[in-house]
């Protein structure tokens, strides 16, 4: 089942799931705006800070009830020099579900959930250029209770109008 609904702000029907994610780790958004440009490389999936912090961009999946589809959120993680260096190199691999997986933490700030940064992350490669996989790692946290239980239809309904009509 397609998961779609009617907007109670605009009454346009939406169709589908889009992703929603900052297009940049919230390491690098809290750089002065003249810092970024000398202290930071910033790709579309991929930063560093001071050649000395590493992020990449993945995708954090949450379950919808009844539906094959997840809500997903695009979001940055930090990796170790050691992880980092090892995306990078199965960047171009077609087949690179087999490396890792790779451990990190959660650089996004993800509206609706509290203090996100720092959660425990597990990072798996995934074949075929499909950005990685990012599992949270138990907590007691709202965000690992979501990817591990799912969301109702209703609920996943209200978190995208939000993000839709947000200010």
């Amino acid at each position: 089942m397609s998961f779609r609904f009617e907007c109670r702000t605009c009454g346009d029907m939406h169709e589908g799931l889009p992703s929603f994610g900052p297009d940049a780790p919230a390491s690098y958004v809290r750089l002065e705006d003249d810092q970024k440009h000398q202290r930071a490389v910033l790709g579309s999936d991929n930063c560093i800070i001071d050649n000395a912090l590493f992020f990449i961009r993945a995708r954090l999946a949450i379950p919808i009830d009844d539906h094959i589809d997840p809500f997903v959120w695009l979001v940055w993680c930090s990796l170790s020099k050691k992880a980092y260096d090892i995306w990078t190199d199965a960047f171009d691999q077609e087949k690179r579900s087999q490396i890792g997986p790779l451990a990190g933490r959660l650089n996004t700030i993800l509206p609706f959930y509290k203090n996100t940064l720092n959660l425990v992350t597990t990072v798996h490669l995934c074949d075929d250029g499909k950005r990685p996989f990012l599992e949270v790692q138990k907590a007691d946290h709202q965000l690992y209770y979501d990817q591990r239980d799912g969301l109702t239809v209703e609920e996943t309904q209200r978190l995208v109008h939000d993000l839709l009509h947000s200010t």
